[in-house]
């Protein structure tokens, strides 16, 4: 497996990101099937997705990685995370992929955890040239997601920085910076950031505008979700996730059309991004994928 730096644009807007390819290819020349590895919501390329872009590059994929807008390397406006921007930058990693001359266009397909697996599931209904997609602990509703895991208090603190926003935006044109911390108050992301330090070093504190709450809080994909049809999704939850419940995506997988399945790890929000977590659940994507990305 190799793993490349590269860059691409989307929204005028400079995007790093890295490659994971096979080392070696059966035949000179011959193209692979491509995957756009999305994200979770404050994650950017060295943590989280690099063991999936490697599982993938294993698998015979070329599999791209990268920070979204106003994220990690990327170029933007620092802590302007749109969820519709998202979804455009997920878009243009397709574009990215299919115009490389080791990726077969035609078998492209998309795979995302958390608030990644919502984009992919936005980003695969409004572009055909996505052939399949794996979801992995993602949400049918963020708006439902924090009126149902957030403790009463921190809600009300939450919406009262939203209306405070809102209005001091129409009078000033800037929206004030919190920590995405507000949005995930459990033990479990707690303890994921903590870790995150160790994957990929000290940073400046990441925050967030109050403006990407707010937009983030409208985020329903699905309502898209049957768009994807006929094309394959598999929907993957956790019964003991305490960041998205099952229910976000046994909601996903109601909403969506066949072909479509929906399965269950007994594993953490943040967990199934670890080893061995993430082997089960990368292994489960590259077996849904194959009959699109290795055709008979």
């Amino acid at each position: 497996m190799t793993a490349t730096p590269a860059e691409f644009y989307s929204g005028g807007n400079r995007i790093a990101a890295v490659v994971y390819t096979p080392t070696t290819d059966t035949l000179p020349g011959s193209q692979r099937p491509g995957v756009v590895v999305c994200n979770g919501m404050r994650g950017v390329k060295e943590w989280i997705v690099p063991p999936f872009g490697e599982y993938f590059a294993a698998a015979g994929y070329t599999a791209v990685v990268f920070d979204h807008r106003g994220l990690g390397e990327s170029d933007g406006e620092r802590g302007r995370v749109i969820p519709q921007e998202q979804v455009e930058d997920v878009r243009n990693a397709i574009t990215f992929l299919a115009e490389r001359d080791d990726v077969d266009a035609e078998r492209i397909v998309l795979w995302g955890t958390s608030f990644g697996g919502a984009n992919a599931i936005s980003a695969a209904a409004a572009d055909s040239r996505a052939k399949a997609v794996v979801t992995q602990v993602a949400f049918g509703d963020w708006g439902r997601v924090m009126r149902e895991t957030l403790s009463e208090p921190a809600y009300r603190t939450l919406i009262a920085e939203i209306d405070a926003d809102r209005s001091e935006r129409i009078r000033t044109g800037k929206s004030k910076h919190v920590s995405p911390d507000l949005m995930l108050d459990n033990d479990e992301s707690r303890a994921a950031k903590k870790r995150s330090a160790r994957d990929t070093g000290q940073r400046p504190e990441l925050t967030f505008t109050v403006e990407s709450v707010e937009r983030s809080f409208d985020y329903r994909p699905e309502l898209v979700a049957a768009q994807i049809a006929p094309r394959p999704l598999l929907v993957i939850g956790s019964a003991v996730d305490q960041v998205i419940p099952f229910s976000e995506c046994q909601s996903l997988y109601d909403h969506a059309l066949e072909p479509k399945e929906l399965q269950s790890m007994n594993i953490g929000h943040y967990d199934i991004c670890e080893p061995p977590g993430s082997d089960d659940a990368a292994q489960i994507a590259v077996d849904f994928f194959a009959p699109v990305a290795f055709p008979d």
